[in-house]
């Protein structure tokens, strides 16, 4: 249409070389051609924008990574609500993907607060911290990372669990900034197997890699995930 309108407006300016043509309808025709531009301009910068958002499942998930989006869907088809203090991952070209669920920071169950409801300094709150993997939509208690345990928010905004046990060896942080966890656990009794993750809850991008104890890192991922503070 844009083109077409071009071509018109060339042919009239030179017909109005040779005829007189009202200036009105030129300025219509220029007005015309300045709307259809401006149009033109913001349906290709929408259709750019969309293209670069990878979106499935029926809930409109903004699934952060084009090479995960089987895990997406499979998370999208689902997944309830996210809760405040969730992390979702989702593992690249697998239809896998982890949630880590530590807790809200501004509903902790402080022991101690102010006037205002805010944790006192050295205050402390107790909040189960649970991990979990899915693997094609069942929940895989043998992929990391799994755990449910106690964890603990301090009123510096830092939270961590640590336990220790005969098959496993767990430790986590969260300190605003990043959240990492380690698992030190025995594969079908045989090898001890070191798993660790490192989330940046800035660029939401993780790393995780499994490490046996014969030396060297066995299998390393990285992929994208969505954070809710």
């Amino acid at each position: 249409m844009l083109k077409v309108l071009l071509r018109s407006l060339a042919a009239l300016t030179h017909r109005r070389q040779m005829f007189k043509v009202s200036p009105v309808l030129v300025f219509a025709l220029i007005h015309t051609l300045t709307v259809c531009s401006a149009w033109a301009q913001n349906t290709q910068a929408t259709m750019n924008s969309q293209a670069n958002t990878h979106s499935t499942g029926p809930t409109g998930l903004k699934c952060p990574d084009k090479l995960a989006v089987e895990a997406c869907a499979s998370f999208a088809k689902d997944k309830q609500p996210l809760e405040k203090g969730e992390v979702v991952c989702f593992r690249q070209a697998k239809n896998e993907y982890f949630e880590l669920l530590y807790g809200s920071y501004q509903t902790a169950p402080w022991d101690s607060v102010d006037k205002d409801g805010l944790p006192t300094n050295g205050a402390k709150a107790s909040h189960l911290f649970i991990a979990k993997t899915m693997s094609h939509g069942v929940e895989n208690g043998r992929r990391m990372p799994h755990a449910k345990v106690p964890g603990t928010w301090y009123s510096n905004g830092v939270y961590s669990s640590s336990t220790e046990g005969e098959d496993h060896d767990l430790s986590l942080a969260f300190d605003g900034h990043s959240l990492s966890f380690t698992n030190k656990y025995n594969e079908r009794l045989i090898e001890s197997i070191t798993y660790a993750l490192r989330v940046d809850l800035a660029t939401k991008r993780f790393t995780e890699e499994w490490n046996s104890h014969s030396g060297g890192v066995d299998e390393r991922d990285v992929g994208r995930c969505i954070v809710v503070p």
